[in-house]
């Protein structure tokens, strides 16, 4: 074996051995020809996002539509907010630092601090006037839960330095402490309904090319490499750029499928072992000792000795048992919070089979597999499958994307209620512009067929406007505006050459 396996501990200055001048030339080639290889996939990948997320627009009635006309999402990722507007993470705002920033300017300094029964009712009053009613309710309901929070705590350090509620404490400097005045909590309030109308997102926007290019640029700095599950032996995944292909193509086979099912006694390692049993393939080969054939004068026949050892040691209740799809199971411990839990995670691809298995919580498993679960749970199922894995994969190499971004392609690819990926496929069953194919591959091809089949093409898409050299309907274009003319509207109809009899010569016969 080389010396470490290929780990180069010495430095240029202090010179290297030979093996670690070899493995140095070797780790530095993978690293420009990943670089190279990874610019073209990503490139196209890229490219391929833009073309089928570049006409998804929000319109005047806070729907995402395409070109033609069909709703991809009912209300922009769930709450119609923009992306750009966001603070912390992928909230319009941080509560704590506004009510910092707001006790720091205003300090009223001539007002009570208010106790904790006065801060919530305060707050509740104020939130009643007819300005919040234009936020949604989930925004609200996170308010007042911030608000709850705040009295609590205010509450928390009354009862410990026992200050009263009616004023009579002394020293009076007591109050200070987690103070929060009348015109504190109302200027809170206005700001945090300011800030969340500031963030709604305007009609008009292009949030599909908005999202491709989210979605893209992070690609661009992922390595190609594969990943280590983290905790499990030799459970290889494969994640960045390969994996992102695979989400976004909607390949029906992936390289590496995993599911990951929860247990119904999650405590107990036997039990974990017990349904593994139960999931992984056991072959007759690995309970028994031998496996010979027998020739007798009158007959011939295979003995096989089973070894009980064996089977009492892999806890098989039937012998040769499990998913023939599945090519292992590996028990994972999770000790997250504190006590040692164990669930399964299954290589390999019938979901269905591992959910219906005895001892596994159905309701908590999952895959990694978007056409499996599509096939399993239906097209919501695959949808979120979508969304989970998108942002998984990016969370592993460190990069954070907004969620909204990943909800729209993930509805993109399933609004049609059957998963299509970002492929010269997908897209043609995704949009009807023959143009707009045509711009994007296989050019002569849907020329030809729209030409042979005399489809038309109603040139309101990106693609299309730009061939035709005409504005599009997206940001500005989509503002129409309805004109009544003071003249007729129809002109009238001029003569045509031909119904002129002095142009026509009569035929001698």
């Amino acid at each position: 074996l080389p010396a470490a396996k290929g780990f180069v501990a010495n430095s240029f200055y202090s010179g290297l051995t030979p093996t670690e001048f070899f493995f140095h030339t070797m780790a530095g080639r993978e690293g420009l020809v990943d670089t190279a290889v990874k610019t073209a996939e990503t490139g196209y990948m890229q490219r391929r996002l833009v073309k089928s997320l570049e006409d998804l627009c929000s319109q005047y009635d806070l729907t995402v539509r395409s070109s033609t006309g069909d709703i991809i999402q009912f209300i922009y990722g769930g709450d119609g907010l923009a992306t750009a507007a966001m603070e912390g993470k992928d909230e319009p705002l941080e509560f704590k630092r506004v009510l910092d920033n707001i006790r720091a300017v205003h300090r009223s300094r001539g007002e009570p601090a208010l106790s904790k029964n006065e801060l919530v009712l305060t707050a509740e009053s104020i939130m009643k006037k007819s300005e919040f009613l234009c936020g949604q309710d989930s925004f609200l309901q996170e308010i007042k839960k911030f608000i709850q929070s705040m009295s609590e705590k205010i509450k928390k350090t009354r009862d410990k330095y026992g200050i009263n509620d009616n004023g009579t404490t002394e020293p009076r400097v007591l109050y200070q402490l987690d103070r929060i005045t009348p015109t504190q909590l109302e200027k809170f309030l206005e700001t945090c309904r300011e800030k969340y109308m500031r963030a709604q997102m305007e009609p008009g926007s292009a949030v599909g090319a908005l999202c491709a290019q989210s979605i893209g640029e992070p690609g661009t700095q992922m390595t190609l490499k594969t990943f280590h599950f983290a905790g499990v032996a030799s459970m290889n995944i494969t994640l960045g750029v390969p994996r992102i292909k695979e989400i976004i193509n909607a390949s029906k086979a992936i390289s590496t499928p995993i599911i990951t099912a929860h247990l119904d006694t999650d405590g107990d390692p036997d039990f974990a072992r017990l349904v593994k049993g139960r999931i992984e393939k056991t072959l007759l080969g690995e309970i028994s000792e031998y496996i010979e054939e027998v020739f007798l004068p009158d007959d011939c026949f295979i003995l096989v000795k089973l070894s009980l050892e064996r089977i009492r040691l892999l806890r098989l209740e039937v012998v040769v048992q499990g998913i023939p799809e599945v090519s292992r199971a590996v028990i994972h411990i999770d000790e997250q919070s504190g006590k040692e839990k164990y669930k399964l995670l299954v290589e390999g691809d019938n979901l269905r089979a591992v959910m219906a298995t005895h001892g596994v919580k159905g309701t908590r498993t999952t895959s990694n597999n978007t056409y499996e679960v599509e096939k399993t749970l239906g097209i919501e199922a695959a949808r979120t499958t979508i969304i989970n894995e998108i942002q998984y994969t990016m969370v592993n190499h460190g990069m954070s994307i907004d969620r909204r971004h990943v909800m729209l392609l993930s509805d993109l690819m399933t609004y049609k209620g059957e998963v299509l990926g970002i492929t010269r496929f997908g897209l043609a069953k995704m949009k009807e512009s023959v143009l707009m194919l045509a711009s994007f591959e296989k050019t002569a091809d849907h020329l030809f067929d729209a030409a042979y089949f005399g489809q038309k093409d109603s040139v309101c898409g990106v693609s299309e406007c730009i061939i035709m050299g005409i504005p599009m309907n997206i940001g500005t274009g989509l503002f129409k505006l309805l004109h009544k003319a003071d003249k007729e509207a129809s002109p009238a109809r001029r003569p045509l050459i031909f119904d002129n009899p002095d142009f026509h010569v009569t035929l001698t016969t």
